[in-house]
């Protein structure tokens, strides 16, 4: 059976009504849980239209942070045959606490990074990029050249070939995006009001679940469609 949708990814999205989920809906104008849009600013002195021209691409794959990377189904692959290999993956998996966040510039753009937990999260990632790996449709020619756009190390281009995305394995870094690129002179000032403004988002939190986020058709925003409990026997260390 075709699978409803265009494209899928892994993600752990922030329990809905956490300070750390209610601050990402409402600063992208976007909450991914229940595919509407939130209108209030959350940074006081920056208007709503301010914020969409800065948050164009992560507000189309909501508030999140990365373990698979956006990817099509394999064409003998049905979304319950996703559902059912993920959820068998996450009952193998660990929650990880995380002490809190702060939010920082990646490159050009900004982003809330874990204080704690980095590795586990890290073994989380790679898990899920290797043994969800079968899922996945090989990338066509032109998904190939759009991620080639930006520059790559060679490495990065060996894991973008192999895994269907560059920023995996050594290269990932776990964060939550906040912002497209942005100029150098407007990240400092940006990053302080996001900080003044976050407060108990900035918290501990616990990835205790993982999501099927997904894309109903090419260029539409994804949406949580199901989340999967880590039920595995322990807690990871932070």
């Amino acid at each position: 059976m075709p699978s409803p949708h265009y494209r899928y990814a892994i993600y752990w999205a922030p329990t809905e009504g956490t300070p750390l989920n209610r601050f990402g809906a409402e600063w992208l104008g976007y909450d991914a849980s229940t595919g509407q849009s939130t209108s209030p600013s959350p940074v006081h002195g920056i208007t709503r239209e301010t914020i969409d021209r800065m948050t164009v691409e992560p507000r189309r794959y909501g508030f999140h942070g990365t373990l698979k990377s956006p990817f099509r189904l394999q064409a003998d692959t049905s979304e319950d045959t996703l559902f059912d290999t993920v959820e068998a993956f996450a009952t193998r998996q660990t929650v990880i606490p995380i002490d809190g966040f702060t939010i920082c510039s990646i490159g050009r753009f900004i982003a809330f990074t874990p204080v704690s937990g980095k590795r586990a999260i890290s073994a989380l990632a790679a898990a899920c990029v290797t043994e969800l790996d079968h899922l996945r449709a090989p990338l066509t020619g032109a998904e190939l050249a759009r991620r080639r756009k930006r520059p790559l190390t060679p490495h990065q281009d060996n894991l973008l070939t192999r895994w269907g995305y560059p920023y995996v394995m050594e290269e990932f870094r776990f964060h939550l995006t906040l912002t497209d690129s942005l100029a150098d002179d407007l990240r400092p000032e940006l990053t302080e009001s996001l900080e003044k403004a976050a407060g108990p988002a900035l918290g501990p939190a616990r990835i205790e679940d993982i999501s099927v986020f997904a894309e109903p058709e090419p260029g539409a925003p994804f949406r949580l469609i199901r989340r999967f409990p880590l039920t595995g026997d322990r807690v990871q260390e932070s």
